[in-house]
């Protein structure tokens, strides 16, 4: 496990009391400017709830995503000023590692033609792996974005890699 998995999972740890939360209990405040502000457990969706810090209406710190039915993590990283920022790490039901997102970038990114939208830049960029189940890189190379680079409006660019089951690297893609 590198270092970076080994802190991610430190901080993890040492805020695991964020876990007893539920949607529904009374941590959520708003500043004299009525934005959000605090410690706020959000409800995405009938299983997925986000316990996330707010700063004057700004997303700010370690984000959470929990599986509410399984308790479990899906998705962690850092926000600051409401962006994406430092190490994202998406898991799956088995609490593997499907994705990991770093090296975030707000500029506009050139869309390859080959993704055929309708827009010819995107406003965000990261450098993105992604992971079999049995732990070996899948693929790796930057995405580009708009809100979330596991949205379905994401996309490779530049040179991806791509790897098969035991890690050998079988193919690079340029996408221009």
């Amino acid at each position: 496990m590198r270092i970076t998995n080994i802190i991610w999972m430190f901080l993890l740890l040492t805020s695991m009391g964020a876990t007893a939360f539920v949607p529904g209990d009374n941590c959520c405040s708003y500043d004299k400017n009525g934005c959000k502000d605090g410690l706020w457990v959000e409800r995405l969706s009938e299983n997925l709830t986000k316990i996330v810090h707010y700063s004057h209406g700004e997303e700010n710190g370690i984000v959470r995503v929990l599986n509410t039915l399984s308790n479990q993590l899906y998705i962690i990283g850092e926000m600051h000023n409401g962006e994406m920022c430092g190490t994202w790490l998406y898991f799956d039901d088995e609490n593997n590692l499907l994705m990991k997102c770093e090296d975030f970038h707000k500029k506009n990114t050139r869309i390859p033609s080959s993704h055929n939208y309708s827009v010819k830049c995107a406003p965000r960029n990261c450098y993105c792996t992604l992971y079999y189940s049995n732990g070996r890189i899948k693929e790796r190379g930057r995405l580009f974005f708009f809100e979330d680079p596991q949205m379905d409006d994401s996309g490779e660019y530049g040179i991806w890699e791509l790897f098969d089951t035991e890690g050998v690297l079988i193919k690079t893609v340029k996408y221009e």
